[in-house]
Formats: C-alpha cells, structure tokens, sequence
C-alpha cells in the first residue's frame, strides 16, 4: 500500500524543478531512503555543478556532509577536483589547429596558427574557469563556433572545431558525474556510507 504512495510522491517531486523542490543533498537522501537510483546523477550534477569555479566546495555545509555521509562526500570532492583538472588543462592546452587547401595554398598556416592561439589564450581560460558560471566544456564548442576570431580563415576554424568536437576531453563533466553516481550508489547499496 505505500508502494503507490512513495511512487505518487516521486513522480510529483520529479514535476517540480529540481531546485526548489529539494537541495542536491536531500534528493540524494532520498534516493538512498526510498532507493531512487534515477535521482542518484540529478542530485550529483546538482552538487557539483554548483561547486564550480572557485567556490570549490565551499557551498556544501557540514550538516550536507553528515546528510550524505562521508564517504559520498568524498567521492564528490574527487570528482569536483577531476573536473577542475580537466578544465584548466582544456584552458591552458589549445586543439591543434587544422588548415584548409586555401590556407596551404597561400602559406598562411602560422598566421591562422597563431590567431588561434592568441584567441584561445584570452579568452578560453576566463570562460571556462571563471569564478562564477564557468562555461561548461560541453558547450565550448558552440561558443567557440560563434566567436569571431580575427585572422583565422572560416574554413580553418569550422576544420579545427570539427576534430575538436571529437575528443573526449568535452565529455569529461558528464563521464565524471556518471561514475560518480554509480560510485555512490554501489557504495549505498553495499552499506558503506
């Protein structure tokens, strides 16, 4: 009989927008509680995103700590660090840059090359590592694409952007959070929290 009531709840609570209807930290309370494992990754995405830039960590309180317990805590603050790394090797590491014939043609290769740097070099860092709504990396491409970028050919730049969008570095927040719920969620399941 309570079956029907705790799944009526749910699916009501999953109509309301996440964040006024429950914290990260108590969705993932819940999820524990009532075994919710779909609201495992809304609640990670939630506690992490909210940790970025450099706020790392400083918005979850010690009372969130004891409500997740300890050891997904810990699993959060890895997974917001792994982030943060690949955010700062993805502003500090340009894509290389790929020419067009037209671009070979001319010999303009290191002028492209070297506006695609030099854009890269002042403006990436401060999107994606910015103190508050970083850029996230999966939408750096979308930004990238446009971005007026002087002294680089359209063709160079759609060429670039094309091997770009195929590198996993962009998918790292999302692969991130997915192992982080399922880390969290066999860790629970095991009774180790």
């Amino acid at each position: 009989m309570l079956d029907a009531g705790v799944k009526w709840a749910i699916e009501a609570l999953d109509t309301l927008d996440s964040e006024d209807a429950l914290t990260p930290v108590h969705r993932l309370e819940l999820s524990f509680r009532y075994k919710i494992k779909d609201w495992i990754l809304s609640a990670v995405s939630g506690l992490v995103d909210r940790q970025e830039g450099r706020k790392l960590l400083r918005l979850i309180s010690n009372d969130d700590v004891k409500q997740m317990g300890t050891c997904s805590f810990i699993l959060i603050v890895k997974g917001i660090e792994a982030i943060q790394a690949a955010r700062t090797s993805v502003a500090i590491n340009p894509p290389g840059t790929h020419h067009c014939p037209q671009c070979r043609l001319h010999q303009q290769e290191q002028i492209c090359t070297r506006a695609w740097q030099d854009f890269w070099y002042t403006t990436i860092p401060h999107a994606i590592l910015a103190p508050n709504q970083p850029l996230s990396l999966l939408s750096l491409v979308a930004f990238l694409q446009k971005a007026k970028i002087n002294n680089l050919r359209d063709t160079c730049k759609s060429l670039t952007l094309f091997h770009f969008e195929k590198t996993d570095v962009l998918k790292v927040e999302t692969s991130v959070k997915d192992r982080l719920a399922s880390a969290i969620w066999e860790l629970h399941q095991e009774g180790r929290m």
